[in-house]
C-alpha cells in the first residue's frame, strides 16, 4: 500500500515536472526510467534505511525541488498557521498609521479594520502604511475581502486558479493614501495582496521585488489524507497582467542590504555603525520605546557668550533644561514611505 501510495505521488509530481520542463515523455515513462533505477539501486544496496524512509527521501526531495510549484501538506496539518495576522500597530505623530502584517489569513481583514477605525474615529488617520515585508500565508480566499477596504470602486481584482474574484468598496472605505512596503521574503498571499493594492489604484508599493513564490494553485487529496499542491499557473491580476516569477516590482524601490533590513524591521530607529564594523548594531541606539536622548538646553546668556567667542571651552557649563529628541526612523524603507505620505499629505491639504 505504501510502495503503491509512493508510486503514485512520484507519478504525478514527475508529471507536473514534464509540463514545467517541456518534456514530451509521459509521467509513467519518466517514473520507470531513472528514478525508478536509483531507487532500485539504492534500496538494494544502502545500509541502515528503511524502504519507507528511502520513499519518503523521494518525496520530500522531489517536493522540495519543484517548490514553490509544488507543496506537500501532511493530513491534519494546517498550513496557514504562524504568525500573528497583525504583528505591530504604531501612530505616528503626523497622522501616519503603521501597520505590520504577520500572516495574510482569514481575520486578516477585519483585524485591519478594527486598527484603522480606532484612529479614524480621531479624525487624525492622514495616511496608512501597510508593512508585509516577510509576510507570507496561502488563504487567497481572504484577499478580496482586505482589498475591499480600500476600493473606490467595484471591479475584477486577481484569479488565483478559481475564476477571476471581484472586489466591491465596503461602507466606510480607507481614504486616505496607503503606501505598501514589501521586500523578497514577501510571500504567496502576500504578494498576491501587495499586487491586488496596487492594480486596484488603492496604493504605492514601496521596497523590493516579492518572492516571487505566488501561483494559481490546485489542490490534491492523496488516500492518506495529505494534500498535494500543484502549480497550475501564474496568477493573473483584473487588467490582465501576472505576477511574474521574478516576483513583483515595487512602484518605488528602496535599496537596503538584506541583512540591514531585518534589523531595522526588528527596529525601525536602530542606527547601524557604518566604516570599520559595517553592518553591525551601533551600541547609542534610538529606540521606538521610551528611550530618547536629551541634548543640553543653554540658557540665552551662554548662546550670546558663545556667539561672541567668550565662552572658555574648558569651562563646563551646566545646562539650564532639557528637552527630548524626536526619535528618527533610520529604516530606509519605512522612513522614504513616511516622507512620500507626507509629501502627498501636503499636496491633498492645498487649496
Amino acid at each position: 500500500m505504501i510502495r503503491s501510495w509512493i508510486h503514485s505521488i512520484i507519478v504525478l509530481l514527475l508529471a507536473v515536472t514534464a509540463v514545467f520542463t517541456g518534456h514530451a515523455a509521459t509521467a509513467d515513462e519518466q517514473a520507470d526510467s531513472e528514478l525508478q533505477e536509483i531507487l532500485s539501486i539504492l534500496k538494494a544496496n544502502i545500509s541502515g534505511v528503511s524502504e519507507a524512509e528511502l520513499n519518503e527521501a523521494a518525496i520530500s526531495g522531489l517536493v522540495d525541488r519543484l517548490s514553490p510549484k509544488v507543496r506537500l501538506i501532511p493530513a491534519g496539518v494546517v498550513a496557514d498557521v504562524g504568525d500573528a495576522l497583525l504583528a505591530q500597530s504604531t501612530a505616528f505623530e503626523n497622522g501616519t498609521l503603521y501597520l505590520r502584517v504577520g500572516r495574510v489569513s482569514t481575520g486578516l481583514a477585519s483585524v485591519l479594520q478594527q486598527s484603522i477605525g480606532a484612529i479614524s474615529a480621531t479624525n487624525q488617520l492622514k495616511g496608512l502604511v501597510i508593512d508585509l515585508r516577510y509576510a507570507g500565508g496561502d488563504d487567497y480566499d481572504c484577499i478580496s475581502g482586505i482589498v475591499s477596504l480600500f476600493l473606490r470602486n467595484s471591479g475584477s481584482l486577481f484569479d488565483w486558479g478559481q475564476g477571476m474574484v471581484l472586489g466591491r468598496p465596503v461602507t466606510g472605505a480607507v481614504k486616505v493614501p496607503v503606501v505598501v512596503l514589501v521586500n523578497n521574503a514577501t510571500t504567496r498571499a502576500a504578494e498576491v495582496l501587495a499586487g491586488t493594492l496596487r492594480k486596484s489604484g488603492s496604493a504605492l508599493v514601496l521596497g523590493n521585488a516579492t518572492a516571487g513564490a505566488a501561483r494559481m494553485m490546485k489542490q490534491f487529496t492523496l488516500k492518506n489524507g495529505d494534500r498535494l499542491h500543484v502549480a497550475t499557473g501564474l496568477i493573473r491580476f483584473g487588467d490582465g497582467s501576472t505576477l511574474a516569477q521574478t516576483g513583483m516590482e515595487p512602484d518605488i524601490r528602496v535599496q537596503v542590504k538584506p541583512e540591514d533590513e531585518i534589523l531595522y524591521f526588528a527596529d525601525p530607529y536602530l542606527q547601524i555603525a557604518r566604516g570599520a564594523e559595517v553592518g553591525t548594531a551601533s551600541t547609542s541606539l534610538l529606540s521606538g520605546t521610551n528611550q530618547v536622548t536629551r541634548r543640553p538646553r543653554f540658557g540665552e546668556a551662554e548662546l550670546v557668550r558663545e556667539r561672541r567667542g567668550m565662552l572658555d571651552s574648558n569651562v563646563a557649563v551646566q545646562p539650564a533644561s532639557t528637552e527630548p529628541e524626536v526619535p528618527v526612523v533610520q529604516d530606509p524603507v519605512l522612513a522614504r514611505a513616511l516622507d512620500v505620505l507626507k509629501g502627498l499629505a501636503v499636496v491633498r491639504n492645498r487649496p
